[in-house]
């Protein structure tokens, strides 16, 4: 369930009003475009709609529809300042939660008759509608960096508004499954979260999220982009009455200048964006392409390195073609990572589609990285599905030889041998 925001375009007043993320997309519904992709990566709770757009680099109508799109699909909302726009046609009229801003429940749902108040229903229909895309950070509604302690007092407070015996002898209606749902959603947080092991390896597989000190940073970097843009503009009205020759060398400049600044405080990704676009300007500096080798090999590194956890956690949680597409993307940015082809070469038997590709990247994964004895366990599976057994004997053979504690790979290569 998507919640509909009622709206075609964005109101000249909404452009200093703050999106923030409400669910992330579900595979396989409302598939991203790639401005649309690029500025759900950019929404942060922090920046208004008018410095995402321009910030973006994307050309302006475009930036704008694709947040328009974004809110329209549910998965980012924001508090317009505009009158909502009429809707003619509609047999019900959808309803906004004064809690949940931007965000439109089915009216059918809300009026069922059950000894729910209303705001109990729209919290239970919310949660449940995205509860499989939520971290367990979020489903006990705590912070990622919290010790073990606050763990539990979360849990305890959450379990509490959504376990079965609160509603003990009450009509719950079509509401009773999603309750129950709910509970155990919670409970199989706690479980991972309360497990220092556990704890630790799902932590790891979760995208990156800012320390106080980094939102910090970033802050100081915004000022001081702020003066700079006032420096900037100073200086453009003197190159103005400079030839175009010496207007693009002067423009070129200031973004190697910016770039060298980027890559001294660690921001590789901007430094590498920075050095491109001085190229553009003055492509045969050869000051600029030297540092422009330095940086770029190492933002793709970081870029990969990104891409690889996002896909690591969209596969945990059973979202495979996004998975697929985010390791597809970490090949193309680094393409000497053995993890990324392995990834996407798993991720395409788990579908049983494009096999031969797929054994195809456990090569290319196993030439990038000859001891990774998991590899051969993919590509021997492959092989059977492919019917080409004799290979898959060789490589199941030479998995279980180095992983003869394997009991999964054992039965495989057993059942292999017999239809042989």
């Amino acid at each position: 369930m998507y919640p509909r925001v009622l709206t075609n375009k964005i109101d000249k007043n909404d452009l200093d009003v703050v999106p923030r993320v409400i669910a992330m997309p579900k595979a396989g519904e409302h598939a991203l475009g790639a401005e649309e992709s690029f500025l759900f990566s950019r929404v942060d709770g922090a920046t208004s709609i008018k410095v995402l757009i321009q910030s973006s680099g994307v050309r302006e109508e475009l930036a704008e529809s694709a947040l328009l799109k974004l809110r329209e699909h549910g998965v980012i909302g924001w508090e317009s300042k505009a009158k909502p726009a009429s809707v003619e046609g509609k047999t019900a009229v959808e309803e906004k939660s004064d809690e949940y801003e931007g965000v439109y429940f089915d009216p059918f749902e809300i009026a069922e008759e059950v000894d729910l108040k209303e705001a109990d229903k729209k919290k239970i229909l919310f949660l449940y509608a995205r509860m499989h895309e939520m971290t367990h950070y979020q489903m006990l509604q705590t912070e990622r960096r919290v010790d073990a302690k606050e763990i539990k007092k979360a849990y305890f407070h959450v379990s509490k508004e959504v376990h079965p015996d609160l509603f003990f002898r009450k009509n719950l209606g079509s509401y009773k499954s999603k309750i129950e749902a709910l509970f155990k959603r919670v409970s199989q947080a706690y479980e991972v979260l309360s497990d220092p092991d556990r704890r630790r390896e799902y932590d790891a597989i979760l995208p990156f999220e800012p320390s106080p000190e980094e939102i910090e940073d970033k802050e100081r970097a915004e000022k001081r982009k702020k003066q700079d843009e006032r420096l900037r503009q100073e200086r453009r009205k003197r190159l103005i009455k400079r030839t175009p020759i010496g207007r693009n060398k002067s423009k070129a400049q200031k973004y190697l200048k910016d770039a060298i600044q980027q890559k001294a405080e660690g921001f590789v990704v901007q430094a590498a964006n920075s050095i491109r676009l001085a190229l553009v300007l003055d492509p045969e500096n050869e000051e600029m392409k030297v540092f422009a080798q330095t940086v770029q090999a190492k933002a793709a590194d970081i870029r990969a390195e990104k891409e690889y956890k996002r896909g690591q956690g969209a596969e945990s949680m059973g979202r495979s073609e996004e998975a697929l597409s985010a390791y597809r993307r970490a090949i193309e940015a680094s393409p000497t990572d053995a993890r990324s082809f392995h990834g996407a070469a798993n991720v395409l038997l788990d579908l049983n589609r494009d096999l031969r590709e797929a054994a195809g990247f456990c090569r290319e994964a196993r030439r990038l990285e000859p001891d990774n004895d998991k590899v051969r366990l993919t590509l021997g599976q492959l092989f059977i599905k492919l019917g080409m057994k004799k290979n898959a004997l060789r490589e199941l053979t030479a998995y279980v030889a180095a992983q003869p504690l394997d009991e999964f790979a054992g039965r495989v290569l057993r059942d292999l041998k017999k239809i042989m």
